[in-house]
């Protein structure tokens, strides 16, 4: 009895901690001009701009600026970040650092050249 017990419980934590740590949700950007919604479509996560602080760049609501990343581990990897302003794009890949905040690393070529982007997660 004590061993279905605890294959319960550490299924329903697997359970909780998989549905905890995912990105889809609305996300702040650190300097609280833009808010970002990811979904998901295809088994690939996306991210559109939904809110902007500054109503200069109303025109950057609807956007997409994440494309295509994809779920590796605990890590999504193998997306493209779209620079809302000027068009252009870079490969990106996203991870939680914790419940709350996603980073999400920006690059050419190697991560460790790129620069990250932290999102906090909002209602």
């Amino acid at each position: 009895m004590r061993v279905v017990v605890l294959i319960i419980f550490l299924f329903m934590v697997k359970v909780t901690h998989a549905q905890t740590n995912s990105i889809e949700g609305n996300w702040l950007t650190s300097d609280g001009g833009r808010k970002i919604a990811v979904y998901k479509k295809d088994d690939k996560y996306f991210g559109k701009i939904v809110w902007v602080k500054d109503q200069n760049k109303s025109n950057e609501v609807g956007k997409v600026v994440i494309t295509n990343l994809e779920v590796d581990g605990d890590e999504y990897e193998n997306g493209t970040f779209i620079m809302p302003s000027d068009k252009h794009s870079a490969s990106c890949s996203a991870k939680i650092k914790s419940g709350n905040v996603l980073r999400v690393s920006i690059y050419h070529g190697l991560k460790i050249f790129g620069h990250d982007l932290y999102l906090s997660k909002v209602n």
